[in-house]
């Protein structure tokens, strides 16, 4: 009986984590993907993006902006990627 009562208390955790998320993720860095087009061939391809969650509003955690220089995989010239605000989606499941 005690053990099922552990679980219940991990699961009201869970919940509680997954309704307020912020006190988790404020402070930690995640990386996203982005998609950039190559200034130069018009290529399409994907960067790593890291996100410092600023705040959380709704599903989505919030981080400054971020910059990168890429070569692109199709014709190799070397790209300059901006973002004013980084922004990942957030999805918690058990």
């Amino acid at each position: 009986m005690s053990e099922m009562k552990g679980f219940d208390e991990v699961m009201k955790n869970l919940d509680n984590i997954a309704k307020h998320p912020e006190p988790l993720l404020v402070g930690q860095t995640f990386e996203t993907k982005q998609e950039v087009k190559c200034e130069h061939c018009g290529e399409k391809f994907a960067v790593t993006v890291p996100v410092r969650i600023q705040k959380v509003v709704g599903n989505k955690g919030f981080g400054p902006g971020y910059s990168t220089k890429q070569e692109c995989p199709s014709c190799g010239e070397l790209g300059k990627y901006h973002w004013d605000q980084t922004v990942m989606t957030i999805e918690i499941t058990s």
